[in-house]
């Protein structure tokens, strides 16, 4: 087999042509930088990578390499209370600059809801997350959070 050189680069999606030692659902290094990716499609003349970083500043040719494992994450008593990215990278930077309010919405349904909306558009905020029942969590960064406004704003409705 010859090395494993990227083709192709389409946002986080890399393609490697040619024939290729790599197997489905393998974790790869991609690039000098050595990027997290996974194979997620194999052809007999083309690899398809999704590359799990920022693939800005990748350039065809550079190498891909091969772990020969699956992609995987380690469990234990550490996970809990932190915060990590999609591929474990613990960031407490993230809960340095947001916060997320758990709001009880105006029905049940989320679909009639008026909160979520309030929250988005008059109160800043930059996403919100639906849960099962009446209530709803909603992500601000800490600092545009301005709790008189959004308690007023979601009291008005």
């Amino acid at each position: 087999m010859s090395e494993n050189k990227i083709y192709g680069i389409n946002g986080p999606v890399v393609t490697v042509k040619g024939e290729t030692d790599l197997s489905m659902m393998e974790t790869v290094y991609v690039g000098n930088s050595r990027l997290i990716g996974e194979v997620i499609r194999l052809q007999k003349d083309e690899t398809t990578i999704q590359v799990y970083e920022e693939t800005a500043g990748l350039h065809p040719g550079e190498p891909v390499y091969s772990t020969g494992s699956p992609l995987s994450v380690t469990l234990g008593p550490g996970l809990l209370g932190n915060i990590f990215d999609g591929i474990e990278r613990p960031l407490p930077a993230i809960e340095k600059k947001f916060v997320i309010l758990e709001v009880k919405r105006d029905s049940g349904n989320y679909q009639h809801s008026l909160i979520p909306d309030l929250a988005l558009q008059a109160a800043r905020a930059l996403a919100v997350v639906y849960e099962y029942g009446a209530l709803c969590y909603i992500l601000y960064a800490r600092q545009n959070l301005d709790y008189k406004n959004l308690k007023k704003v979601l009291e008005s409705e």
